[in-house]
């Protein structure tokens, strides 16, 4: 098994000579990374958060159930956005 030591300076050597906007690419990259694609645990929770509604959604008439359905499809366009200052 490698250890942390060996991957931190085997990324030290990829980045080596790389220009300071190159390098602020890869660190937008691997932000990226950690939190869309290697953290499974926010969208499990967003799931749960989304089935708290499930027992009320058999109660709703057809245009509430379609405005429901327009907002939770409205709310997955903007998650993961972020405000750059």
């Amino acid at each position: 098994m490698i250890s942390d030591k060996v991957y931190e300076q085997r990324i030290l050597q990829e980045i080596k000579g790389l220009n300071h906007n190159d390098i602020e690419k890869i660190l937008r990259m691997i932000h990226f990374m950690k939190k869309e694609i290697l953290n499974d645990s926010d969208k499990n929770t967003e799931n749960a958060n989304i089935m708290a509604y499930a027992g009320m959604l058999n109660d709703l008439n057809d245009e509430e159930a379609d405005l429901f359905k327009h907002i939770t499809k409205r709310r997955n366009l903007f998650a993961g956005r972020e405000v750059k200052l």
